[in-house]
């Protein structure tokens, strides 16, 4: 059985829509877009947001999100056709 707790519950009380969502390889991170544009990164033990970047202009919302194998790097495409990593 891996590390990734069978339930993660935070309160996410930002004024913006949650897209996307993905898992680190390592189990240890979640990462959220959001429709502003913005990457979260969350503590997957306790629920706490470690990072939050305007990663794409503000009201493009992300699009789809990809873990590097090493859990060290993010994928983001937005809405607009750009990529940032």
């Amino acid at each position: 059985m891996s590390n990734t707790p069978d339930a993660l519950r935070f309160a996410y009380r930002g004024p913006h829509t949650i897209g996307q969502v993905a898992w680190s390889p390592n189990g240890t991170l979640l990462a959220t877009g959001n429709a502003a544009g913005q990457l979260q990164v969350w503590d997957a033990v306790t629920g706490q947001e470690q990072v939050c970047v305007q990663i794409h202009e503000t009201w493009v919302s992300v699009s789809a999100l990809s873990w590097s194998p090493n859990s060290t790097q993010i994928l983001s495409s937005g809405i607009d056709g750009r990529i940032a990593i």
